[in-house]
């Protein structure tokens, strides 16, 4: 039995890990068959499927900023669901401009992993997201 928040803290270690720049240690910590949804839109283009395509995503979301940093802003479980609120901060490589970007991600954990993360639009969003999951397996 886990605590209550113990997918939050599973997600700021992947946070931390992340901010290292250990993109290794971030895939170890997906699922082999993990679901990455870059939105909700769900697009070809913006889904990523196993841990080598989601850890070459990864990579580039950490390599197009230099000093990339996520900056945790919230995050809230329910059952195997978590949601996690992210800024994404560092300075352009191309013109070294400040680059701020809000990552809203629902995950769905299995054991330890990410099986499954989808991007939202906002932190309202993804809240209603992780609320409807909840619903749907019960959980509330």
């Amino acid at each position: 039995m886990h605590s209550s928040q113990h997918f939050v803290t599973v997600g700021l270690r992947f946070v931390e890990a992340f901010n290292r720049g250990d993109i290794k240690a971030c895939a170890q910590m997906l699922h082999p068959d993990i679901e990455w949804y870059a939105s909700d839109r769900y697009s070809e283009t913006e889904t990523h499927l196993g841990r080598d395509d989601v850890r070459l995503y990864l990579e580039s979301l950490h390599n197009h900023l230099d000093e990339a940093r996520m900056e945790p802003e919230d995050g809230f479980q329910i059952a195997n669901h978590v949601m996690l609120i992210n800024r994404l901060r560092g300075k352009g490589t191309l013109a070294g401009h400040e680059v701020l970007e809000r990552y809203n991600w629902v995950v769905l954990v299995d054991g330890d992993l990410f099986r499954r993360v989808i991007t939202y639009a906002t932190p309202a969003d993804a809240r209603r997201a992780l609320e409807a999951a909840a619903n749907a397996t019960g959980s509330r």
